[in-house]
């Protein structure tokens, strides 16, 4: 009772991560390390604590995601110990008793294999408990055969069942495809596997196979279920709701699609607080595989783009996309500015005094963009301008400079 307590407790809500103690193993390729004496314990993490960006951009992670640690799933004589994380990694000088060993794991199971917990002392005697991971294992299953095309295209996205012979020591396994169906436990994986690998080299493997895995697809930043967006992204057109602020409507709003902070998320989202990029991008990109979709200014991010400008210290690479084409309130997708070099050439030419030669100076600009999309992007009307003053030049007539520094008037758009 206490395990099933303290496992609703700390693993009940949604909103948590369970991961056994093997992910501080600073060497995970080897069989055993001594910096990890509890590699098995399984603990328990909130998702998240707060927003998952920082508006000052600063790093949202920590090593071990330490401030989010809840707690080890073990007993222990001290209740506060558990909520330690190093407590799996030094050990404990508590008395420990042995819950999963050689009766469970063969006699040749590694002893990091092993599941020692500290016992706990009560007036009447002792007791121990210790939760394992079943989502921490690969589910010992069987999956039919695809048998008409719709069926293979989404057996693509997902994995059917798990290959036992990958797993150490089962290379040589052969099970029958009926057979799957009808193991009811990891026990009787050892019967399944008696003419094969035989039982020992299965028990080996109690930390790695189940028969009982299942997931709940769950909102772990804000509980409840996962969405499923498919039904309104299949439509032709999205609703008015999501997506009325562009230029037309500098006052409209969006629905939003997840929370902007650990407060219950409002029902719309206005122009001073945007959500993320847009639904309509959403839509274009999941209708790619039908061959895309409506282009016209569905909905808009209200987030005003600009034409690109390279300053001395940092380029923006965003095109000034012509206003026929989107609506300039949207957050166009544009080519990258990859690469800008400038040509310089002369030439000469005969003057109006005869016998007598011009040099005419030529700029030529050459520009390298990237399409960083694997579709094809058909961009509108694109211009770089080179404003007035951006070049200075010498010149040099036989070795002499013939007059200091000189500005060239540009002002074109290439």
């Amino acid at each position: 009772m206490s395990a099933i307590g303290e496992l609703q407790k700390h693993a009940g809500p949604d909103q948590r991560i369970t991961a056994t103690a093997s992910v501080f193993d600073p060497t995970p390729e080897s069989a055993a390390s001594d910096e990890l004496a509890h590699p098995m314990w399984l603990g328990c993490w909130n998702s998240w604590t707060g927003w998952l960006n920082d508006p000052d951009h600063s790093a949202t992670y920590a090593k071990g995601r330490l401030p989010n640690f809840r707690s080890w799933l073990v007993s222990h004589a001290d209740p506060t110990a558990p909520a330690d994380p190093d407590s799996a990694m030094t050990g404990s000088g508590a008395d420990m008793i042995e819950l999963v060993g050689t009766g469970t794991l063969g006699p040749e199971a590694d002893d990091a294999a092993r599941v020692r917990v500290p016992r706990v002392t009560t007036g009447g005697g002792s007791y121990a408990w210790w939760v394992g991971g079943e989502n921490q294992k690969a589910r010992f299953s069987h999956s039919d055969e695809p048998e008409d095309r719709l069926e293979i295209i989404h057996a693509r996205s997902s994995w059917p069942e798990s290959d036992l012979t990958a797993l150490e020591g089962l290379s040589g396994l052969e099970i029958a495809d009926e057979v799957p169906e009808k193991v009811p436990s990891f026990e009787s994986l050892e019967i399944v596997a008696a003419s094969g690998s035989g039982p020992d080299t299965i028990r080996r493997h109690f930390h790695d196979l189940t028969t009982g895995s299942s997931g709940v697809l769950a909102d772990v930043r804000n509980g409840g279920l996962k969405k499923d967006l498919n039904l309104l992204l299949e439509r032709q057109s999205l609703p008015p709701e999501f997506g009325t602020y562009r230029a037309a409507n500098p006052r409209g709003s969006i629905v939003p699609i997840r929370s902007e902070s650990e407060q219950i998320p409002a029902a719309h989202y206005g122009a001073l607080n945007p959500n993320f990029s847009s639904w309509y991008k959403l839509h274009q990109y999941y209708a790619h595989y039908r061959g895309g979709g409506d282009e016209t200014p569905a909905d808009c991010v209200p987030l005003p783009f600009r034409k690109g400008s390279w300053n001395p210290d940092a380029p923006s690479t965003n095109f000034h996309w012509d206003h026929g084409n989107y609506d300039s309130f949207g957050l166009a997708r544009t080519p990258i500015l990859s690469r800008v070099m400038m040509v310089f050439s002369t030439r000469r030419v005969p003057s109006r005094t005869r016998g007598r030669y011009d040099y005419k100076l030529g700029v030529n600009p050459v520009v390298v963009i990237w399409n960083p999309y694997n579709v094809t992007l058909h961009a509108g009307r694109l211009f770089i301008e080179i404003g007035p003053g951006a070049i200075e030049y010498k010149a040099y007539v036989d070795n002499t400079q013939a007059f200091d520094w000189q500005q060239v008037k540009l002002s074109q758009k290439a």
